[in-house]
């Protein structure tokens, strides 16, 4: 099976042709030296008048070798044909198949070869891509279930503004027709100047409803306020909204300073757990430590994959429940 393989191999055949050249070329260029070399004997016993018995021996032997090496072709051909059976040797398949016309038709064989393989590839990733996207829809089809099962949320929808992990909500989660999603990637301070204005005008702007609005900063400026930031943005809320100021969440793999982020933290929970009618603490990083090593809930260590954005916002959800 191994050689039958081999045999059909065009760079193998490309050799074993080669080589038949080779041998061909020998066959018939050794020939002419050997009887080149019997004219070099016999003429100078000719041009002398010497006796021809004294070089006889060496002529004969020029002429048997010339004539055995150019019938060497012919002599393999009946050895390995009538007299050995070269098929059970495996090998003679090669010397069969060494022509430039099968070598074409094996390359052309190979070439059929590697483009099927090629489109079963693309094939298999494809099917790998749409097996994927079926979970992950059925992620989404899940958790919709479950946010429509709680419709009794208090407040007529949720705004949240964040950083670049809320970006991402927008197509991870299945947010509800009546939430809104103001979030900037970068997500310091100036960004939160910017996106805040925009959530407080739209929350501003329709007069009949109550709004939960979700705060998702921190992770890309620890140095920043953010005490003093979301104490200004609930004095401009009017009561219009009840606040929920969400924990920063840790990161995988050491790219941020998770101590700091503890450190932080404190500082948001001891400012808004109490003292607020209207503002909740929502501690979101415990629910990654319970993990232990989290690393399988990011994609790069900082941003969330569907399953650690799930386990942000199912953890939002609990906290909203308690207005």
């Amino acid at each position: 099976m191994i050689l039958g393989n081999i045999c059909t191999n065009p760079n193998v055949l490309t050799v074993f042709l080669i080589l038949k050249y080779a041998f061909n070329i020998v066959c018939i260029v050794v020939p002419i030296i050997l009887m080149i070399r019997f004219i070099t004997i016999l003429f100078p016993v000719i041009i002398s008048g010497d006796k021809i018995n004294e070089t006889v021996g060496k002529m004969a032997k020029s002429a048997i070798a010339a004539i055995v090496v150019f019938l060497m072709p012919t002599i393999i051909k009946f050895v390995f044909t009538d007299i050995v059976d070269v098929s059970s040797l495996g090998i003679g398949q090669c010397f069969t198949n060494s022509t430039v016309e099968k070598i074409e038709k094996y390359r052309e064989l190979e070439k059929e070869q590697a483009e099927e393989d090629a489109k079963q590839r693309q094939k298999d990733l494809a099917e790998s891509l749409k097996e994927r996207e079926e979970r992950e829809q059925n992620i989404r089809d899940n958790f919709k279930v479950e946010r429509e099962e709680n419709q009794g949320l208090p407040g007529y929808g949720t705004v949240f503004v964040g950083d670049s992990r809320t970006v991402q909500y927008s197509y991870q989660l299945q947010l509800r027709d009546t939430d809104q999603l103001f979030a900037t990637g970068g997500g310091a301070m100036n960004e939160y100047n910017v996106d805040i204005n925009k959530a407080l005008s739209y929350i501003n702007s329709n007069s009949s409803h109550r709004y939960n609005l979700v705060l998702n900063y921190g992770v890309n400026n620890l140095g920043q306020d953010w005490v003093g930031a979301y104490k200004n943005t609930i004095n401009n809320v009017n009561g219009k909204a009840d606040i929920l100021v969400v924990s920063i969440n840790p990161c995988g793999q050491g790219k941020c300073n998770n101590t700091r982020i503890s450190e932080v933290n404190a500082q948001l929970e001891s400012a808004f757990s109490s003292g607020y009618d209207n503002v909740r603490y929502c501690d979101t990083y415990s629910e990654f430590t319970k993990r232990g090593n989290f690393d399988n809930l990011t994609t790069d260590g900082v941003h969330y994959n569907n399953e650690g954005a799930n386990l942000i916002y199912n953890k939002i959800n609990e906290c909203l429940k308690e207005f």
